[in-house]
């Protein structure tokens, strides 16, 4: 409602000709953008996820974020295994507690064991400590799948060796500083509309590294128009679309 109101007055009243109808209609706009960004930026996260774990993987091997060299001395490298650890700790305890209802059952024994393995199939985070005892925790493109999408960016940033992200950004057709600053945004703009914020109407700021030289041309044009106007929440998700 404050779009509507008279800041100048202290009671911000409402401005002339304000309807209920226009209330609900910028809400309509604000849930509708907020599901076409959250839309966006999911794809931008599996690729992300997906370019991680095919460079690290191959080269570092299954279990690469096992390694705490692999990782800067200032990542709480001990934070990303105990979430993890966790996380598959949770899925398994779930799981047996699915194994004793199905035994209570009044079915046939090898009807029980087709469901537990269907349950055990259910997610990799259950599949993994069911089947495997070493190493202790899953492979690393399935703890990929349980980190949010802040949690993978400070994994990207964390990342010890420099052409490590090189590789990774490259793949993505980006630098990696940039593509470091563009995922700490997306993050921030992903939880607004998680939660519910608002999207399109706001004067947040949020700083954003301007892409530079021949290889950008019309995203540079889109990232001078958006400090022109103002750099707000919108123009900076503006931008970033256009890259796409």
């Amino acid at each position: 409602m404050r779009t509507f109101q008279q800041k100048e007055d202290h009671d911000h009243p409402f401005r002339n000709g304000v309807g209920f109808k226009d209330l609900t209609r910028l809400y309509e706009f604000d849930r509708r953008l907020r599901l076409l960004v959250i839309d966006a930026i999911e794809r931008v996260e599996v690729a992300v996820r997906s370019r991680i774990s095919d460079h690290m993987g191959p080269l570092h091997g299954g279990h690469w974020y096992l390694n705490a060299r692999l990782f800067q001395h200032s990542y709480d490298h001990k934070r990303l295994l105990e979430t993890i650890g966790v996380k598959q700790d949770k899925a398994k305890r779930d799981y047996e507690r699915e194994c004793e209802r199905i035994d209570r059952l009044q079915t046939s024994d090898p009807r029980k064991h087709q469901l537990k393995r269907q349950r055990a199939r259910e997610s990799y985070a259950r599949h993994y400590p069911v089947n495997y005892d070493s190493p202790s925790l899953m492979p690393g493109w399935a703890m990929l799948e349980e980190l949010t999408l802040g949690d993978l960016s400070h994994l990207f940033k964390g990342l010890a060796k420099d052409a490590d992200k090189k590789a990774i950004a490259r793949h993505l057709g980006l630098p990696a500083p940039l593509l470091l600053s563009w995922m700490h945004t997306l993050t921030t703009i992903r939880n607004l509309c998680a939660h519910h914020a608002r999207c399109g109407i706001g004067n947040s700021v949020y700083v954003l590294n301007c892409p530079k030289g021949p290889r950008f041309p019309g995203l540079s044009h889109w990232f001078r128009k958006v400090i022109i106007q103002g750099s707000t929440r919108c123009f900076a998700f503006s931008a970033i679309s256009r890259a796409g």
